[in-house]
């Protein structure tokens, strides 16, 4: 290999590289042992123009990962898909798309011929139940002296009950639909009714137009509350064995990676999606960070399964050559010469740019400048 004497650091690097294939073949489980010969020799005046450092392993946090992305996502409990219970058409719509609603407030009106009808079944239901009611006390007066026959007067009773049990089913339908049964008995019949939020909120998807007819049971417009969010993620099932409650979820939004934010796994999922091939899992967000999302949010994320403290260096001061990895450690100063060994040691993972050194007792460890004198030329 051809160098300048003229630079010496191209020299070392030389030295460097060919250092790499002497020597018997390590595994990397044992340090290199010190053979008394340098590997690398490096000036005084080289190591402060490089500004590099030296110094020893210390101890670093290192967290075991599982990766994950899904939704910040309002909690079932606190939305609310709204629609009818009765067919009618829209006559009023009381809010719009984006406003905040307390709960139990109006949203739109109905009206149709079946809630009038419903109204009408309830107050005649309800004056036959009083007639029959005292047909049957009249009846039970007499069958007690023994006046009348047994069997009319069980055909009272029976008539009475059964009247009672419509009463009673049309009275929960009219306050199922916001209506009053005691005033509707009292003949005060209302063309239409209205539609109340059952949560607290925020409008959300709206679909409703003046003389719109609506369908029981069919959604047209959906009520979230913003103050209760959690996070839906999707863990694939290789890693499941991994996660569990109560573990830190690490979490951000794609466009904004260095503003991150913490929550508590708090639900692992029991079923794999047939699709995805991922199990979903739930996670409680802190209530400092609940006015920053809202619903349906994509997030990144990453469940902190393990954590531990180890003896790591700084990622760039590890040698990489093929499996076996190196560091430079100081073997001693001569007149303006820093003579370094090329040491052969294990390692875990590498961290937030810290690799994880598995030999103990390291000192005088070349941490800052090792990549400049990889990639000069």
């Amino acid at each position: 290999m051809k160098f300048n004497p003229s630079v010496p650091v191209f020299a070392i690097l030389s030295l460097l590289f060919a250092c790499g294939g002497q020597g018997d073949e390590t595994t990397g489980s044992e340090p290199l042992p010190a053979t008394g010969e340098a590997d690398v020799v490096l000036t005084t005046s080289q190591f402060q123009s490089m500004h590099m450092e030296i110094g020893s392993p210390v101890l670093s946090l290192f967290q075991e990962r599982v990766q994950a992305n899904g939704t910040v996502e309002v909690t079932p409990a606190s939305q609310a898909r709204i629609s009818t219970l009765v067919p009618g058409r829209v006559s009023a719509i009381l809010v719009q798309s984006g406003e905040m609603v307390e709960k139990g407030a109006h949203l739109f009106r109905i009206e149709g011929n079946e809630i009038v009808e419903l109204q009408q079944a309830y107050a005649e239901s309800s004056q036959e139940l009083k007639l029959l009611r005292l047909e049957y006390e009249r009846l039970e007066s007499l069958a007690r002296e023994q006046v009348v026959a047994g069997k009319d007067f069980q055909r009272a009773e029976s008539s009475m009950k059964q009247m009672a049990a419509r009463v009673e089913g049309l009275k929960v339908k009219l306050q199922l639909v916001g209506l009053d049964p005691a005033s509707v008995e009292a003949g005060n019949i209302v063309p239409g009714i209205t539609v109340r939020t059952p949560v607290r909120g925020t409008v959300g998807t709206m679909s409703l137009v003046l003389g719109q007819f609506l369908e029981p049971a069919v959604s047209c417009m959906e009520v979230l509350d913003n103050r209760a969010l959690r996070l839906n993620l999707k863990v694939f099932g290789q890693s499941l064995d991994r996660v569990a409650r109560g573990q830190v979820v690490e979490y951000y939004l794609p466009e904004r990676p260095e503003e991150r934010y913490r929550a508590e796994l708090t639900q692992v999922g029991g079923r794999v999606d047939e699709v995805s091939r991922a199990v979903a899992c739930f996670a409680k967000i802190d209530a400092a960070d609940m006015g920053k999302f809202i619903h349906n949010t994509y997030v990144e994320a990453s469940i902190v399964t393990c954590e531990r403290e180890a003896l790591a260096v700084p990622e760039e001061a590890v040698i990489r050559e093929t499996d076996k990895h190196y560091l430079l450690v100081l073997e001693g100063k001569a007149d303006s010469l820093m003579h370094f060994r090329k040491a052969l040691v294990r390692t875990g993972p590498t961290v937030n740019g810290a690799t994880e050194i598995l030999e103990e007792g390291l000192e005088g460890v070349l941490l800052k400048g090792v990549f400049d004198l990889q990639t000069g030329e």
